[in-house]
């Protein structure tokens, strides 16, 4: 463990873009590792962290010993810093961590227990069990944890990166400009985490999950899109996280650069649909429905049968991985297979792509990859006695109409 203090020290300087000084000391037998941002004085804030007995996880906020203008700075933080201090207290808390924050020695639980005035604050973190992944675990779950303990209390406070030195200052809105040797614009890295909490790590444009497709070196790997130009933001300007910030793979993020001011998210997914299935618009007459495989089958779940059975049903989506063989502009029939067989068809109105969550019409991240959906129409009845049809990867099957009522 005598290369944590400098493994910590980098990822949190890769994470806030400001130096850290970073310890350990041992207590009781137990190592714990505490951070605070790099100062001289003693004037801003350290996080502790260690394991206790390889079960529970204590994460320990608490001002240095001169830390009175930091306090008092955090006191005095506008309404949306507030609302994002709390939104990553509920990020916690569903991550299954247990936060109790002190202010004069009495819990804050939401914006209307924020005192006026601030003599002391304490924020204690408890996890329970902890989650390892791996040998190299229980640094992966340290490091994790203090980067929490600092996102959280710079929540109420704004990194200014200047070339002539560091400094924390008072909360101001993302994308204010700074004059130093030159002028940039920030990006808030509790935004990125509160974003990536809400939304998931799948690309929202492509779908693609990096941890899906690169195993382990993919986890929670994802950038982050502000659909408002960081540069066009202004003094003033109050991001909002479910307006302003979206998840990207690389390609995506690279993709919607490609003109300035950049492409909007729905222009993008359009590019993205028409490049890959040609889909958007209602499905092409194709003539003759005998000349051309132009009826999709595929197996409908049981929780779902009910309304195919009836010819009831008004959509249809397939699983993640659809097969790239088949024509999807060529798709003007549906027919769903169920108890051993098909039984008739549908009018295919359009089709289209959505992710699951939009299909179930729930508020899910872990749902969030993409799928294609067919829009039903009109019922065709064939036959009571099911037509047995032969799938591929026992789910789908591509033919033609007249096969289908052979």
């Amino acid at each position: 463990m005598n290369d944590w203090t400098n493994r910590l020290k980098v990822a949190l300087e890769s994470t806030f873009s400001m130096p850290f000084d970073v310890s350990q000391h041992t207590v009781d037998g137990e190592e714990h590792y505490m951070c605070c941002p790099h100062n001289e004085d003693d004037m801003y804030f350290s996080v502790t962290v260690f394991v206790h007995n390889q079960i529970r996880l204590l994460v320990k906020i608490e001002p240095q010993k001169f830390g009175r203008d930091i306090i008092n700075e955090m006191s005095q933080a506008d309404e949306q810093k507030k609302q994002c201090f709390f939104s990553y207290i509920q990020m916690l808390k569903g991550m299954g961590g247990k936060v109790q924050f002190k202010v004069n020695n009495e819990n804050v639980v939401n914006e209307d227990d924020w005192p006026r005035v601030w003599k002391s604050f304490s924020c204690k973190i408890t996890k329970v069990p902890v989650d390892f992944y791996g040998t190299a675990g229980e640094f992966d779950v340290v490091c994790e944890w203090m980067q929490h303990g600092v996102s959280l209390m710079l929540s109420l406070l704004t990194i200014d990166d200047q070339s002539t030195g560091w400094d924390l200052f008072p909360a101001e809105g993302e994308g204010t400009m700074h004059q130093v040797l030159s002028v940039r614009y920030e990006r808030n890295p509790i935004n990125r985490r509160l974003c990536l909490y809400k939304k998931g790590y799948n690309c929202s444009v492509c779908g693609t999950n990096l941890y899906e497709k690169y195993g382990v070196i993919g986890r929670d790997f994802i950038e982050v899109h502000h659909t408002t130009p960081v540069s066009m933001m202004g003094d003033d300007y109050k991001l909002d996280i479910d307006r302003d910030l979206v998840p990207l793979c690389p390609n995506c993020h690279a993709m919607i650069h490609r003109k300035t001011p950049p492409y909007t998210i729905e222009q993008l997914i359009s590019f993205w649909e028409e490049q890959n299935y040609g889909v958007g618009l209602a499905a092409e007459p194709l003539g003759e429905y005998n000349v051309v495989s132009n009826v999709i089958i595929g197996v409908v779940k049981k929780e779902s049968i009910a309304d195919f059975k009836t010819g009831q049903a008004n959509l249809y989506y397939f699983g993640k991985k659809f097969p790239s063989k088949y024509n999807i502009k060529n798709i003007q029939y549906f027919a769903p297979y169920f108890e051993g067989g098909v039984r008739g068809y549908y009018d295919v109105i359009s089709v289209r792509t959505a992710r699951k969550a939009e299909i179930l019409n729930i508020s899910d991240p872990l749902e969030q990859d993409m799928r294609i959906v067919l829009d039903l129409g009109t019922y065709h009845h064939v036959s009571d006695v099911p037509k047995q049809v032969k799938l591929a990867s026992y789910t789908q099957a591509f033919m033609s109409l007249s096969e289908l009522l052979e």
